[in-house]
Formats: C-alpha cells, sequence, structure tokens
C-alpha cells in the first residue's frame, strides 16, 4: 500500500528529526513544550508525535516526573 509505505517514510524521517529531544524527554522531566521551543518544533506536532508512535516513551517520562515530585516532598 503506498499510503503505508509513505506513512513509515514520515515517521522515519520525523523520529530522525527528533531523536535527540526524544532522548531528553525520555531522561528527564523537561516538558514538550519547553523542548519543542528549544529545538524548534511546533509543541503540538511533537506531542502528538510521541504520543502516537511512542506510548512507552510517554510512559518513561511520565515515572520520572512522578518520582522527582515524590522527592521533592
Amino acid at each position: 500500500d503506498l499510503r503505508m509505505s509513505r506513512g513509515l517514510g514520515d515517521v522515519y524521517k520525523r523520529q530522525e528529526k527528533y531523536s535527540e529531544a526524544m532522548h531528553l524527554y525520555g531522561t528527564t522531566t523537561e516538558s514538550v513544550k519547553s523542548l519543542a521551543r528549544r529545538f524548534g518544533f511546533n509543541d503540538c506536532s511533537f506531542g502528538q508525535f510521541i504520543r502516537r508512535n511512542f506510548p512507552e516513551l510517554v510512559e518513561k517520562h511520565n515515572e520520572i516526573v512522578q518520582k522527582k515530585g515524590k522527592q521533592n516532598k
């Protein structure tokens, strides 16, 4: 299916474009909005891309944020 192959190509291109920001999102408490601004991305597009294609990254980020919150109490 041409549409499917084109869609996967887009995912790979965006993943390459977003790779450093995705790494930081998965290893720090920095928000999607903050990372998008820092790297010059649209925050909605970046956030949707992560949620749609890398839900495990969102879980990992949320765990880090939760742990950090508990440490500050």
